[in-house]
């Protein structure tokens, strides 16, 4: 469940019990009965069943030997326990063929029965697909690997897979829709159709490029913006009506309106700014691991290259204690008892994500890194096939260092969720972390440069950055000759945040405060001193992101808004993540990434400050 590579075990019988409703059945049969073992799912098994099966060793079909050309894709090809009828199919190649089966007891033959089987004598049966069910049954002991084939063969044979279904096709529209080869009296109105909807897409791919280009001419027209600011901090009172309004406090969990578009260049400042306003008392948030990054530009040794005069800047996150009763008693507890002390835990708390984290960050903290690498596994075990939980994992994964894991995680979250960009995205980021940058590159502007759902605003653009601030920055060059020549510059900013989380359906809300007091959020997105916040996320999982190119002296407060959910996942809580950058896109970034776990609704949290001295 977690982590490449094949399995490995010791030279010796296998017997695989499983007692959960979900299960991966088709790995825990090909690891035991490969093995001379058994796969004993306690779900469909009798305690007696069970119970006669671990104190008899099955017969098992062991392999079958025939001609050369003879005979093809024989079906089990591999060892298999049989404790009942047993049946093998393939494709006859010749006439007539001789197979041999042998049969034995854990790997050795104790038997064999030859079959001489003709063609002549073939019977009124669908064996073509009693063939496929059997090839369908080995090709699933590893659906991941196997995941094309399966689909395939599905299709091929009408056989319900996890990438396939039975469904109804009453008219032309429906093989259409689901690119059904039809039959031959329609098949020609069917070729028009998908040749219309082929080239349609193409014209849509070209606007969507096009429509980028322009978004991007509209930032290098900031970036390129002098701001001058009026001078002191801003002093303008609102009512609690406008505040509440402004803040998005409501009863009701309808999105609020999308954000107004990026004015021209040059962006008017005479508006009004929103000021500074204290976020109410709120319960205490879930807040856990912060990392530091810093990253050198090639050929910058330690990163202390002569560079033009900048200020001194630090980033700072609010600390936090988490206040649970089983962290307490880990903290008292000795350490040479803690691990014990968790395992006990965990049948109490087990079941929730929560505390896998909590233990793990504690773990961390103590210096034993690879017990929080094996306490946060267990992500990966609560659900299978959850993509959530796997992003959380494959975030903390980034976060302790474990880059190549990370990666490992993301390719899953992409195998399980293609059609969302933050699957690629996060791959992306874990690549450039894991010395793949060339591999970050294709990911993310196949981000840029490919039509998402609506409601993942602005993900292209975000992308698109930081490919560029990547190729910008690593220490090797970099192929980007794919991307559009147009969409090519680096934009450094002093100042980024980035706000992600994992569940779907959800609204969550970057706040940034400048040291005059204005506030940039999603409907004030342009300050006068030039901070800028991308488009309001409503419905997906963000990313949104604040940038300002030069800073002024003072501190910058982030906080995060957390309207609320309404997406059921194992996670329970939202897992937000937010990452704040000093000097992006340059060769002396600092990066600090914080997680928390939020609840509820209506919610502001502080994250954390920048500040900037006097030059």
């Amino acid at each position: 469940t977690f982590g490449p590579g094949a399995a490995i075990f010791p030279e010796a019988p296998l017997v695989a019990l499983n007692s959960a409703l979900t299960a991966e059945h088709g790995l825990l049969r090909a690891f035991s009965e490969g093995r001379g073992g058994e796969y004993l799912n306690l779900q469909g098994l009798s305690s007696e069943q069970a119970l006669k099966a671990l104190t008899t060793r099955p017969l098992a079909f062991l392999r079958a030997t025939y001609g050369v050309g003879e005979v093809e894709e024989l079906y089990p090809s591999a060892s298999l326990a049989v404790r009942g009828p047993f049946g093998l199919a393939g494709l006859l190649k010749a006439q007539t063929a001789k197979v041999t089966l042998h049969f034995g007891f854990g790997t050795t033959t104790r038997f064999t029965k030859t079959f001489e089987i003709d063609a002549k004598a073939a019977v009124d049966a669908p064996v073509a697909r009693l063939w496929a069910q059997k090839k369908l049954a080995e090709l699933e002991l590893d659906k991941t690997k196997n995941a094309q084939a399966i689909t395939a063969l599905g299709q091929a044979h009408s056989l319900v897979t996890e990438g396939t279904s039975l469904i109804v096709l009453d008219e032309l529209a429906d093989y259409v829709r689901y690119r059904i080869t039809p039959p031959e009296e329609l098949r020609a109105e069917y070729e028009r159709r998908i040749g219309e909807q082929k080239n349609d897409a193409k014209r849509q791919d070209r606007e969507h490029l096009e429509g980028l280009v322009k978004q991007f001419e509209e930032r290098k027209t900031w970036w390129k913006t002098e701001f001058k600011a009026p001078k002191g901090h801003i002093k303008k009172e609102r009512s609690k009506q406008e505040l509440d309004v402004a803040y998005g406090y409501s009863n009701s969990m309808a999105p609020p309106p999308p954000p107004p578009p990026p004015p021209p260049a040059p962006i008017d400042l005479s508006r009004d700014v929103v000021p500074e306003i204290a976020p109410r008392e709120l319960p205490t948030v879930n807040r856990s691991l912060a990392t530091t990054r810093l990253a050198l530009a090639p050929g910058v040794a330690g990163g202390t290259a002569a560079a033009p005069a900048e200020s001194a800047a630090s980033i700072t996150l609010k600390p936090w204690s988490p206040d649970t009763p089983y962290l307490k008693e880990l903290k008292a507890a000795p350490k040479a008892e803690r691990y014990g002390l968790y395992l006990k835990q965990r049948d109490t708390y087990g079941k929730t994500p929560g505390f896998f984290l909590d233990v793990s960050d504690l773990f961390r903290e103590q210096g034993e890194k690879e017990l929080a690498l094996r306490i946060l596994s267990n992500l990966a075990e609560l659900k299978l096939e959850d993509a959530a939980l796997l992003r959380v994992l494959g975030q903390r994964l980034r976060q302790l260092g474990f880059h190549d894991l990370a990666v490992w995680t993301f390719g899953e979250v992409l195998r399980m969720r293609e059609e969302e960009p933050q699957s690629r995205r996060d791959l992306a980021l874990a690549c450039a972390e894991a010395n793949a940058p060339q591999r970050a590159v294709e990911l993310l502007w196949e981000v840029a440069s490919k039509r998402w759902d609506g409601r993942f605003h602005d993900v292209n653009l975000i992308a698109l950055g930081e490919l560029n601030a990547l190729v910008a920055t690593a220490k090797a060059r970099l192929d980007a000759s794919g991307v559009d020549p147009r969409l090519r510059e680096n934009l450094p900013v002093d100042i980024r945040v980035v706000l992600n989380w994992d569940t779907d359906n959800s609204d969550m809300d970057l706040h940034v405060i400048d040291p005059r007091g204005e506030t940039c959020y999603y409907s004030h997105n342009r300050t006068a001193i030039g901070g800028r916040i991308s488009a309001d996320v409503t419905d997906g999982y963000g990313p949104e992101e604040f940038l300002l190119k030069k800073a002024i002296p003072g501190t910058y407060k982030v906080q995060a808004n957390f309207f609320g959910t309404r997406q059921q996942t194992a996670v329970g809580a939202t897992t937000v993540v937010l990452e704040l950058y000093l000097r992006y896109g340059t060769g002396r970034m600092e990066n600090k990434s914080i997680t928390l776990r939020l609840d509820g609704g209506n919610r502001m949290v502080d994250i954390g400050s920048f500040t900037f001295g006097e030059k």
